[in-house]
């Protein structure tokens, strides 16, 4: 019987999540190779973000200066939210039900993909989303919030 120091490695797999949960693991727990080992280098960061160290925003840090669009193709200036909730999917129908809870208490809500203006129109329709659906093709924004560009941590 060959013992684990002599057999070789099995090749790096990601198991899906579905497979993770019937195992009752974390599908993260399975991967062999880092992340950044597949990942393109990340692109300079906007200048609003470099005086803070690494990572995700936090609370009360400013949001990158950067523009992008919705999912009405209407131009969004994101270094000009002011008091704002942003979120990545699959929180839209949360967000959506607690809508006016959010409104009331002054802020604006607003959901984050990497997805087209198209896409997003027909999500927004489909889910009945009264709030915009911002665009981040080049996941600038997701880097931004989530500290990695590569794949988006749903939060």
């Amino acid at each position: 019987m060959a013992d684990e120091a002599t057999a070789p490695a099995p090749p790096a797999r990601r198991a899906s999540a579905r497979v993770a949960r019937k195992r009752g693991t974390d599908a993260d727990e399975d991967v062999k190779a880092p992340k950044q080992a597949r990942t393109e280098p990340p692109a300079k960061e906007p200048k609003s973000s470099e005086s803070r160290s690494a990572g995700p925003l936090k609370v009360g840090d400013a949001l990158p200066s950067l523009e992008l669009v919705d999912q009405s193709e209407e131009r969004v200036r994101i270094a000009d939210l002011k008091k704002v909730v942003i979120f990545t999917y699959p929180r839209a129908q949360c967000f959506r039900d607690a809508y006016d809870d959010w409104k009331k208490a002054g802020y604006e809500v607003y959901g984050l993909s990497s997805d087209s203006p198209k896409s997003q129109t027909t999500w927004s329709k489909k889910h009945s989303l009264p709030y915009r659906l911002l665009c981040d093709p080049k996941r600038e924004l997701i880097g931004a919030l989530t500290g990695t560009r590569s794949s988006t941590k749903r939060s």
